[in-house]
């Protein structure tokens, strides 16, 4: 089974975390930071293993807590070495944490819950556990072709359901008197962005309709 069959967001990107955290660690302000997150969990080598594409998968936002999938390929896991002792360091911060089986964590805080843990040579943080156990993968779009082959190869994508997103709760509430957005949210269908390694982008808007059809109706207005 797949967790979203028609994620809100799917992004992908290549990252060097050992680069990065070299780069955050020559500021003086990004090296403080680092260094107080190190005190409750080993922050830095995480930063650091990360070596490999990222993927980041969001079902939907609400006014209410947020189905998420966040996963980073690691070239070791090193920064887990210790994790049975964050509970009692994340606690100065309010945060519960609690192992759920081997390097697999829940986090909890106030009324939200979250999931972190290693599985499969990646690191992943989820907003259910039942999805970090699958490996988080998608199911076929309408065409066919799944959000993962759309993505493979490619140094960026980003696939944006505005259709979905048109029927958010939470932005209806904001569009309430917006009719001329609504109107043309009402029209698309989905934003494809992808960079190849070679740098060349493609931005791929798509409609319900098509735009000849789309402006015939619009004319008759």
């Amino acid at each position: 089974q797949t967790p979203y069959e028609n994620p809100l967001v799917y992004a992908v990107f290549n990252m060097d975390g050992e680069t990065i955290y070299n780069k955050l660690s020559q500021n003086p302000q990004t090296s403080t930071v680092l260094s107080m997150m190190n005190v409750y969990c080993n922050t830095g080598m995480m930063l650091q293993a990360i070596d490999g594409d990222v993927s980041v998968a969001i079902d939907e936002i609400s006014d209410g807590p947020s189905k998420y999938y966040i996963t980073a390929h690691v070239k070791n896991k090193d920064f887990m070495k210790g994790a049975e002792e964050w509970g009692d360091k994340l606690g100065f911060l309010g945060i519960q944490c609690h192992q759920v089986e081997g390097d697999n964590y829940m986090l909890t805080a106030k009324n939200l819950t979250n999931y972190l843990g290693v599985r499969d040579e990646s690191l992943y943080f989820a907003s259910d556990y039942d999805v970090a156990k699958n490996g988080g993968k998608f199911s076929s779009l309408k065409d066919g072709a799944s959000l993962e082959s759309k993505a493979e190869g490619k140094l960026f994508y980003l696939s944006l359901n505005i259709d979905k997103l048109g029927e958010s709760p939470l932005l209806k509430s904001q569009l309430v008197s917006q009719d001329q957005v609504k109107e043309i949210l009402g029209y698309l269908d989905r934003l494809n962005v992808s960079m190849d390694k070679n740098k060349n982008a493609v931005i791929e808007l798509t409609t319900k309709q098509k735009i000849i059809d789309i402006l015939k109706m619009n004319m008759k207005k």
